[in-house]
């Protein structure tokens, strides 16, 4: 039984791995060197999870940034997409830290 259950880990493994490699190649090009970098320590099922993730935040970035609105994900260049990331990472924690101090002070 052991046997099986480690084929079909190493089977589901690789589908996801595939899963992965085709939204890469949908996402901009700098997100392999990001999952380059978490491979050895993420499993594969979470890669592309956050893949996933990944591809709707670009979808977001290409539908609320003219600069992108008649582009692919895969064109987004990281130089104009710096700013976006950092204004969405800024409202994230500011909207956190509110939320935070909303149920501290419950």
């Amino acid at each position: 039984m052991a046997k099986n259950d480690n084929s079909y880990h190493a089977q589901k493994d690789k589908e996801q791995i595939k899963k992965l490699d085709q939204l890469l190649d949908e996402l901009p090009k700098f997100c392999k060197t990001f999952f380059r970098g978490i491979e050895q320590t993420t499993s594969s099922s979470t890669r592309l999870g956050y893949a996933y993730d990944l591809r709707i935040f670009f979808n977001f970035i290409r539908e609320k940034n003219p600069l992108y609105k008649n582009k692919e994900l895969y064109e987004i260049d990281l130089t104009y997409s710096t700013i976006w990331i950092l204004w969405i990472l800024k409202t994230i924690f500011i909207i956190s830290r509110c939320i935070t101090r909303m149920i501290l002070n419950i």
